[in-house]
């Protein structure tokens, strides 16, 4: 089992580009680099979707340590659906994001396609609306999709009605892109869906427990929690445990995990599932956390926007910095990492088309002014080098 980067059963991060890293004394965003212990890079990470540092705190940490000494560590591929962990977990979290079910599981990036092709297997041939916004696009190339500028709720309106309602049609997006760190604005996206006979689909991975009522996400936070038929969240995230889950309409849950799709079946360990109500317990009751995050970010993007770096447009804890070519994007990755000691996440194709690719720079309220300043100095001295700055 792969955990999370900064989780407490994984103190070693594993990347292929630049060696191993472990988790300094303080934890995540500090760690270590290099395979020679006596020649130890000090690294500052900007690269976790735990925004809240989750995976950090001791309750977790006991919950996950408990679960084991009852449950064991073996893997959740046998547990049935009514096995008392995986009903109080999947309980919990469609509680905690007001939907009437929820389906929990392993956890990857791949959950929106596995999901739309389970969607066309048991359900017949539709059309999807998908935000240009959400990653891979190759991955999508054998379903049926026309994109959208989920900034421009006009746009999703023309192409619903040249897509007419012979079939029936999901829109699928990311409320926090993880593309440009843009707010997706749901109430107009559902406005729209809903005039249409549109089905409605959300990726919250980067929303989850960094906004809303209790942290549960954009489309709580706007009202829309109601209005959505789906909602997915690819893990690990906010909630500090390598799983994922979906939730929404009962009907489509079922249809969903029957065709078997490995991302929305295969099952958690059940010492996992003992830790989610925990995890989410933490994550709801932290509103201090959400403010420092969503004021970090402020600062950060501020800093960025003041040395004229080209940067995307959004208001989330998510900034990405535009490169446009994969050599540019990889040298400036490793010289930030080398000479700089800062990680940040190289976006390339397949995971964005060719032309789009950029820096993806994470906030997280465990991150300090201190570090924006590092941060900041790295990427001015960096940009002049490249010549970014013009």
């Amino acid at each position: 089992m792969i955990f999370h980067a900064h989780h407490p059963m994984a103190k070693t991060i594993s990347d292929s580009a630049a060696g191993a890293y472990a988790l300094g004394p303080a934890g995540y965003p500090q760690a270590e680099r290099g395979d020679d212990l006596a020649e130890k890079q000090k690294v500052t990470l900007w690269t976790s979707g735990d925004a809240l540092g989750t995976a950090g705190m001791s309750a977790l940490h006991r919950a996950i340590s408990d679960g084991v000494e009852f449950h064991g560590a073996g893997n959740g591929a046998e547990l049935p659906g009514s096995h008392p962990a995986r009903l109080a977990a999947e309980q919990c979290l469609a509680h905690w994001h007001r939907q009437p079910a929820a389906r929990v599981f392993l956890g990857g990036n791949g959950i929106l396609t596995s999901l739309a092709h389970a969607l066309r297997e048991a359900a017949g041939p539709y059309n999807i609306l998908l935000s240009d916004t959400v990653p891979h696009p190759l991955a999508w190339a054998s379903l049926p999709v026309t994109r959208f500028d989920p900034s421009d709720p006009e746009s999703l309106v023309n192409a619903l009605e040249t897509l007419g309602k012979e079939r029936p049609v999901l829109v699928v997006l990311e409320t926090v892109s993880s593309r440009d760190g843009s707010i997706a604005p749901l109430p107009d996206i559902c406005s729209a869906a809903e005039a249409n006979g549109a089905l409605v689909i959300v990726d919250e991975t980067h929303a989850c427990g960094a906004y809303g009522p209790s942290g549960a996400g954009i489309a709580t936070d706007q009202g829309c929690a109601e209005r959505i038929s789906l909602l997915c969240n690819a893990g690990p995230g906010s909630l500090g445990l390598p799983l994922g889950y979906l939730a929404g309409d009962a009907q489509l849950l079922e249809l969903v995990t029957a065709q078997g799709h490995s991302n929305s079946s295969a099952c958690p360990p059940a010492f996992l599932l003992d830790a989610l109500p925990t995890a989410i317990g933490l994550v709801q009751k932290r509103d201090d956390l959400r403010a420092r995050l969503a004021a970090l970010s402020r600062e950060l993007r501020a800093a960025l926007a003041y040395l004229g770096l080209p940067i995307s447009t959004g208001s989330s804890h998510v900034i990405c910095i535009e490169v446009g070519d994969p050599r540019q994007t990889r040298l400036a990755t490793s010289l930030l990492r080398d000479h700089y000691g800062i990680q940040v996440t190289p976006v390339l194709p397949p995971e964005v088309a060719p032309g789009q690719e950029h820096l993806r720079i994470i906030c997280s309220a465990r991150h300090t002014s201190d570090h924006i300043e590092a941060l900041t100095l790295g990427l001015e001295t960096l940009a002049a080098e490249m010549g970014w700055l013009g």
